[in-house]
């Protein structure tokens, strides 16, 4: 258990495993059919010491699959390090199919971790959610737009890759840094060209 640390419930972003970021940033190649995603400041939600949990999971490329609960893209390569008292999280991963709505739709939910709709109108790809607690910071989309506590955002079609940093508006900057439990940096096994090759097609065979 930890004493004194400051455990205000997550907002935003996904929770799982008693961690959440404070700002995401995540890249998704469509014609690669690749995904990079980043958790920056991340920080505690829970009284139980979440590093043993974490380093079960990402010694298996197994932390971005649980934390994000994605149905469509899975977790290849992952690692958890320190930079000074902030902590971030970085995974490599494949999708399962090559409809772009149906990826971002997955992707930002599990971002989220809340109902996100995607689709593709006037050339325009737009994912929509409740999302009064979001701001975009600069990416390559052409912006987000709201309406009450409804907002979208929308990217060009047909770009090479669709990104976006985003953060948690009114983040509590005394939350506990995951940086006070963590002993040292956390990586998955390092794959092989050829590994990666063989997981790509294993993922792209296991379409639910």
């Amino acid at each position: 258990m930890l004493g004194g640390v400051n455990l205000t419930q997550a907002s935003g972003f996904a929770s799982e495993e008693g961690v959440t970021a404070q700002e995401i940033f995540f890249r998704y190649y469509p014609t690669q059919g690749y995904v990079q995603i980043k958790e920056y400041n991340l920080s505690l939600t829970s009284a139980v010491d979440p590093v043993d949990e974490l380093t079960a999971l990402i010694s298996e490329a197994n932390y971005c699959d649980t934390h994000f609960n994605f149905e469509f893209i899975e977790s290849v390569e992952e690692r958890i390090f320190r930079d000074r008292d902030v902590v971030t999280t970085e995974c490599n991963m494949f999708v399962r199919n090559d409809d772009q709505p149906t990826i971002m739709q997955d992707l930002l939910s599990g971002i989220l971790d809340r109902p996100v709709g995607a689709g593709i109108r006037e050339q325009e790809l737009t994912v929509s959610f409740d999302g009064a607690d979001i701001q975009l910071a600069d990416n390559n989309s052409e912006g987000m737009y709201g309406k009450g506590s409804r907002r979208s955002i929308f990217w060009k079609e047909g770009l090479d890759y669709y990104e976006a940093i985003i953060s948690i508006i009114g983040w509590d900057d005394n939350r506990t840094s995951v940086a006070s439990v963590m002993r040292t940096d956390m990586t998955s096994p390092e794959l092989s060209s050829e590994q990666v090759a063989a997981r790509r097609a294993q993922i792209r065979q296991s379409k639910p």
